[in-house]
């Protein structure tokens, strides 16, 4: 197995995302240079503004591909390029009447131009992609506990038959499965001589490393929970509602995830899931209400009552300890970081 290390050039896709950005901090605080791929020169602004030093200094550096499933859209971008972590992708959204096709097939053909260009090059080492934990939620009887062998092939097969009526939620699901599976399939027919490796994230909580407002909008995991506090409040919510889990993990451990993930040899050929805690929704407003923050009241609820459950379905992170040894953010921090930039960005109950 190879292996990618400091200074080595990385180039990054989603750059300017939640989790995109996030990879950066990490890749520099660590001595790594980075080549960004933005869609516009505009989207690049506030990335270029938060590392400003890194610009001056050159370790941070631009391209400019507006479209990223475009034939030979990585040629130039990959050049002198060790290490490459394509986490551009689909945000899912509750939106409808949108054909799968629309979203599925530039997802698919992106990862796949990722991996031809990677093909192409002389110094590319390690490949990584950001896939999902939705890839593993393959529906099952009763309590199961999901691992990186499970495959959520049923939802590419739902969005066909659906397809204007399928919810984006189920759509992102698809798109997911088909790109990381349409990924191994590459690398499995064209043997390349890098190694390939597949992140799959559980929700991602916490603070926006560029203070972006648009990570609490609508279809975010943030709004998520921004609508859970305010339906909370309203009394929207039941006791089952309260005592629902949901498993997370901080966007500064995917971060560390994804960096050890080009820097950990066993990691190559790997599906990993990054999973940081499960916690309940009265667990959350618990937290938000014991920090007394000035101004701000969770729903009440029944203190306490949700603790040490977990989905009937959940995933196993045991191999992310085991091999990326990863040790993840205490769900306080990631959960009051992130309530305490929201109230920054103006969001009130």
């Amino acid at each position: 197995m190879t292996v990618v290390t400091p200074p080595a050039l990385i180039l990054v896709t989603g750059s300017t995302g939640f989790i995109g950005a996030a990879i950066i901090e990490n890749l520099l605080a660590k001595g790594f240079s980075v080549r960004a791929v933005a869609r516009s020169e505009e989207k690049s602004l506030r990335l270029s503004a938060t590392f400003a030093s890194a610009v001056k200094e050159k370790r941070l550096t631009f391209v400019v591909i507006p479209d990223l499933a475009h034939p030979a859209a990585f040629a130039e971008a990959i050049e002198g390029v060790e290490g490459i972590i394509h986490c551009a992708a689909p945000s899912p959204t509750n939106n409808t009447g949108v054909h799968p096709d629309v979203i599925i097939t530039p997802t698919v053909g992106s990862t796949i131009e990722i991996l031809e260009a990677a093909s192409k090059s002389s110094t590319v080492k390690r490949v990584i992609t950001t896939s999902s934990y939705v890839t593993l939620w393959e529906p099952r009887e009763g309590k199961y506990m999901q691992t990186e062998k499970d495959w959520f092939d049923t939802a590419p097969k739902l969005v066909q038959e659906q397809g204007v009526k399928a919810t984006g939620g189920l759509i992102y699901i698809a798109a997911k499965v088909v790109s990381e599976r349409a990924a191994w399939k590459w690398v499995e027919e064209n043997k390349p001589a890098f190694d390939y490796t597949a992140i799959l994230p559980s929700r991602v909580w916490g603070k926006d490393i560029l203070g972006n407002p648009d990570s609490i909008r609508e279809g975010t995991a943030h709004f998520e929970i921004l609508n859970k506090i305010s339906s909370g409040l309203s009394g929207q919510l039941n006791e089952s509602d309260y005592l629902t889990a949901v498993e997370i993990t901080d966007v500064r451990d995917i971060a560390e995830g994804h960096v050890r993930a080009l820097t950990t040899p066993e990691a190559g050929g790997e599906r990993i899931v990054l999973k940081g805690a499960t916690v309940t929704w009265q667990e959350v407003f618990d937290i938000i209400n014991q920090a007394k923050l000035d101004g701000l009241a969770a729903p009440v609820g029944n203190p306490g009552s949700g603790k040490g459950i977990t989905p009937d379905q959940h995933v196993s992170a045991e191999k992310a300890e085991r091999i990326l040894k990863m040790v993840y953010r205490p769900k306080e921090v990631t959960i009051l970081d992130f309530i305490t930039q929201a109230r920054d960005f103006g969001w009130s109950p």
